[in-house]
């Protein structure tokens, strides 16, 4: 063992179960916030026909003075802090619980040696080691859930959400999605 940042692999390991509820957290927020922001810009999508032949090129500027810019927008941000806000509860919740159950060993790891400092960046390096496992499969429902949902509005609602892309991706929302889950982690 050359550093004790290589102890994390080997803690996921062996703490794979108690990882579990965590990882969960991570990727429910993830899916929860790439959901929404998909859906804005769906919902953007459907407009975007309407605007071009009535402004010419839509811009940013043009789409939110629209009645549905303006109630999409708030809304959207709002759903975005909620879930923020939540996933920083569920997740720092998940993780001060995995802490308290590993007294043993960061007390260990402080005679051997480590500071509080490495302490807290060994936590926070294992948080983001979580991410990586969780955020994909996070961004991966979320994608399926808003085509479930585009689904949903084409097929069963109809009229004007006839012309909303059933398949489409959002990056906006994957962007959305990848941001939050490090975001929650490392607050």
């Amino acid at each position: 063992m050359r550093s004790y940042l290589s102890l994390i692999k080997i803690s996921a390991k062996i703490r794979r179960r108690q990882n579990r509820m965590t990882i969960l957290c991570i990727i429910f927020a993830v899916s929860l916030v790439t959901a929404i922001f998909s859906m804005a810009e769906m919902g953007v999508r459907i407009a975007e026909p309407n605007l071009l032949t009535k402004y010419g090129l839509p811009k940013i500027s043009v789409i939110m003075n629209t009645g549905m810019g303006k109630s999409l927008l708030p809304v959207t941000i709002f759903l975005f802090i909620l879930v923020l806000i939540a996933g920083v509860l569920m997740i720092s919740g998940s993780i001060n619980s995995n802490v308290a159950q590993r007294t043993k060993f960061f007390g260990m790891m402080r005679c051997i040696g480590m500071s509080k400092q490495q302490i807290i960046r060994f936590v926070r390096l294992e948080s983001l080691n979580w991410c990586k496992t969780a955020i994909p499969i996070g961004t991966i429902l979320g994608v399926v859930v808003t085509w479930i949902l585009c689904l949903a509005l084409h097929f069963a609602v109809g009229g004007e959400f006839r012309n909303i892309p059933i398949f489409g991706v959002s990056i906006i929302g994957i962007i959305s999605g990848i941001i939050l889950g490090i975001v929650t982690v490392l607050l």
